[in-house]
C-alpha cells in the first residue's frame, strides 16, 4: 500500500530555509552591528538618536512590505493554480507600484524631516539633531531596497533562493564595511551609518540585473494599468499583515518612546533601542523561518494540497521554536555580556539592563510562535486573523502592558513584552474556535476541508518501474473508492504508471531515484491528478531530447499516450520541483 509522506516537502523547505535565514541574518546583523558601532564610537545619546528614527523605519518597512509581500504572496497562488496571466499581472504591480510608493514617500520624509524630528523629540532638541542626521541618508535606502530585495521575493518563488539570500548578504556586508570605514577613520558619525545603509542596497543592484534580463524566468513584466486593474486589491490584502504589522510598529514606536522617556528617561530609552534591534536579530529565526514556507505554502495552496500545507508547517515550527530556546538562554543567563557590546555597562542604563534583557528573553518563544501562524494564516488567504495578530502583539497589547506594569513600578514595565504576546495567541485561539463552529475547516491551521462531493488523496512513491506498476494496479483496485468509472481509472493508472516510467528512466545508473508526490483532487466535473517529483529538470510533456519530434509524438510514445488520453495537460518548474498537472 502507497501512502503520503512529507520528505519531498520537508526537503524543500530545508533547500529555501538556508537561503531563507541567511538572509533574515544579514538584515539582523546589520541592523545590531550599526547600534553596536555607534554605542563604541559614538555613545548611548546617538543610539537613542537612531531609537528614534524607528517609527519612520517602520513606515518604510510597512510600504515595501505590503507589495513586495503581498505581490509574491498572490503570484506563488496563482503559479500553483497554473495561472501564469495572473503571476505576471502580480510581479508587474508588486514592481511598478511599490517602487513608486517608496519614492514618493522618502521624498515627501526628505523634505518634512526637521520639522518632524523636533515634534517627535518632544523638546530634546540633541536627540533631534541626531535623530535628522541619522534618517536624511537612510531614507533613500528604501527605493534601493525594493529593487533589490523586493525583486528577490520572486526570485525565491522562481526556483533561486541562493541567489535571493546572496543579495541579502552582499548588501549587508557592504553596510557594515560602510558603517566601520564613515564611523571610525572617515569621522562621519551617525551620517555614515545611515549613507553605508543606502549605499550597501545600492551596491546589490547588480546581482538583480542578470535575472531580471533573463528569457527563462516564470515572470513577466505587463502593463502597469493592465496589471493593477485586475490584482491590485488583492496584493494589497495579501500585504496588509505585514503593512499593518509596521505601522502598528510605527504607531507602538511613538508611544513607547514617549512612555520609556517619561518612566525611566533618556537612559531607558537607550535601552529600548537596544531591546528592539535584539527582537529585530531574532528575525533570522523567526521570520527565516516564517519566510521560507511561504512560497511553498502558497504553491500548495493553488495545488489544493492540505497533506504538503501541514508538513510545511509543521517544519518551520520546529526549527522557529528550537532557535528561540537558544535565543532565550543566551540573553537570560548572559544579559549583561550582551548589553556591554552596546556599551550599556555603566550609568544608568546598567541599572535598566537586567530586568528589561530578561524579561524579554522570555519573550522569544512566544514571538516565534506568533510569527509562523501570521505568516501561515496571511499565505492561506486568511488575512484579517494574520492582521489583527500583528496590530494586537505590536501595539494594542504591548503599548497596554507596558503602561499597566509602569504604573505598577517602572522598572518592570518590560514585562510587556512577553504579556502582549501570549494574550495575542490566547485571543487567537478563542477566535480560532469561533470559525470553526462557523465553516468547515481543518484544525488550529484553519485549512479548508474538501466539499462532500470531492475527494483529495495523496501518495508519495520512488520514480521506479516497480512503483510505478505498483501503485498502478492500486489505483485500478481502488477506483470505488476514489469514485472511478472504469474507462478513467484505467487512464489514469496508465497516466500514473508512464509519468513514473520517465522519471525513472532519466535517473542516472548509481544515482537515488527521485520522489515524486501525487495528487488526487476528483469531483463529479472533473478529476485532476499532479504530479511533483525533486529530479532533474524533465518536461515529460514536450519531446524527449534524446529522440525527434516524430519519434516522441508517434502513438505508442509516452507522450503521445499522455497527451492522448488527458483532457488537458500542463507542466510548468515550480519551486525547482517538475510539476505535471493531468485532467481527466
Amino acid at each position: 500500500m502507497y501512502t503520503r509522506n512529507a520528505k519531498i516537502i520537508q526537503k524543500k523547505y530545508l533547500e529555501y530555509l538556508i537561503p531563507s535565514v541567511l538572509s533574515t541574518a544579514a538584515l539582523a546583523a546589520a541592523a545590531l552591528v550599526d547600534k553596536i558601532l555607534v554605542g563604541i564610537f559614538l555613545g548611548a545619546e546617538a543610539i537613542a538618536g537612531l531609537g528614534a528614527c524607528n517609527p519612520f523605519i517602520a513606515f518604510g518597512n510597512a510600504i515595501f512590505l505590503l507589495f513586495s509581500v503581498g505581490s509574491s504572496t498572490v503570484a506563488s497562488i496563482a503559479l500553483g493554480e497554473r495561472n501564469k496571466d495572473k503571476a505576471n499581472k502580480s510581479y508587474s504591480t508588486g514592481i511598478y507600484f511599490g517602487f513608486l510608493f517608496c519614492l514618493t514617500i522618502v521624498l515627501l520624509l526628505e523634505f518634512f524631516a526637521p520639522q518632524i524630528c523636533r515634534m517627535m523629540c518632544y523638546g530634546n532638541d540633541l536627540l533631534a539633531v541626531n535623530m535628522c542626521t541619522y534618517l536624511r541618508p537612510l531614507l533613500f535606502a528604501y527605493p534601493m531596497l525594493f529593487i533589490t530585495l523586493g525583486i528577490a521575493q520572486f526570485m525565491r518563488i522562481d526556483g533561486h533562493p541562493q541567489m535571493a539570500s546572496y543579495i541579502a548578504v552582499v548588501a549587508n556586508l557592504v553596510n557594515l564595511v560602510f558603517d566601520y570605514v564613515f564611523i571610525k577613520y572617515m569621522k562621519m558619525g551617525i551620517t555614515g551609518a545611515g549613507l553605508s545603509t543606502t549605499l550597501g542596497y545600492a551596491s546589490a543592484i547588480f546581482m538583480v540585473l542578470p535575472w531580471l534580463f533573463s528569457k527563462d524566468k516564470s515572470f513577466k513584466l505587463v502593463n502597469i494599468w493592465t496589471a493593477a486593474g485586475s490584482v491590485f486589491k488583492e496584493v494589497l490584502s495579501a500585504g496588509s499583515e505585514r503593512f499593518f504589522y509596521y505601522i502598528a510598529d510605527v504607531v507602538k514606536n511613538i508611544i513607547l518612546n514617549l512612555m520609556i522617556l517619561h518612566f525611566l528617561g533618556s537612559a531607558g530609552l537607550s535601552v529600548l533601542t537596544v531591546c528592539i534591534s535584539l527582537i529585530f536579530f531574532s528575525t533570522s529565526i523567526t521570520n527565516g523561518g516564517a519566510e521560507a514556507f511561504r512560497p511553498i505554502v502558497g504553491s500548495l495552496l493553488g495545488a489544493k494540497d492540505l497533506f504538503g500545507i501541514k508538513e510545511c508547517v509543521k517544519s518551520a515550527l520546529k526549527f522557529v521554536l528550537s532557535g528561540c530556546v537558544v535565543f532565550t538562554l543566551i540573553l537570560f543567563f548572559f544579559s549583561l555580556q550582551v548589553a556591554s557590546l552596546f556599551g550599556l555597562n555603566g550609568g544608568d542604563t546598567a541599572a535598566i539592563v537586567p530586568t528589561a534583557f530578561r524579561f524579554l528573553a522570555v519573550s522569544y518563544i512566544f514571538i516565534g510562535m506568533t510569527t509562523v501562524l501570521q505568516a501561515h494564516y496571511n499565505t492561506t488567504k486568511r488575512h484579517k486573523i494574520a492582521t489583527t495578530m500583528s496590530v494586537l502583539s505590536n501595539m494594542v497589547y504591548l503599548c497596554a502592558f507596558i503602561f499597566l506594569f509602569a504604573l505598577i513600578r517602572p522598572t518592570i514595565l518590560w514585562a510587556g513584552f512577553p504579556s502582549s504576546y501570549i494574550a495575542t495567541l490566547i485571543t487567537t485561539y478563542i477566535y480560532v474556535l469561533f470559525i470553526q463552529k462557523k465553516e468547515k475547516v481543518s484544525g488550529y491551521l484553519l485549512l479548508q476541508k474538501p466539499s462532500d462531493d470531492m475527494i483529495i488523496h495523496s501518495v508519495t512513491i520512488e520514480a521506479t518501474k516497480e512503483s510505478a506498476i505498483g501503485l498502478s494496479k492500486q489505483i485500478t483496485e481502488n477506483a470505488s473508492f476514489l469514485q472511478l468509472d472504469s474507462t478513467t481509472t484505467n487512464h489514469i493508472a496508465v497516466a500514473v504508471e508512464e509519468m513514473a516510467i520517465m522519471a525513472a528512466d532519466k535517473v542516472k545508473v548509481g544515482q537515488k531515484p527521485p520522489l515524486i508526490d501525487i495528487l488526487f483532487v476528483l469531483d463529479k466535473n472533473e478529476k485532476t491528478v499532479s504530479f511533483r517529483d525533486n529530479g532533474i529538470p524533465f518536461n515529460p510533456l514536450e519531446e524527449d531530447s534524446q529522440k525527434s519530434e516524430n519519434e516522441s509524438n508517434v502513438p505508442g510514445s509516452s507522450t503521445h499516450l499522455l497527451k492522448s488520453i488527458a483532457k488537458s495537460a500542463d507542466f510548468s518548474r515550480q519551486l525547482g520541483f517538475n510539476t505535471t498537472v493531468l485532467s481527466f
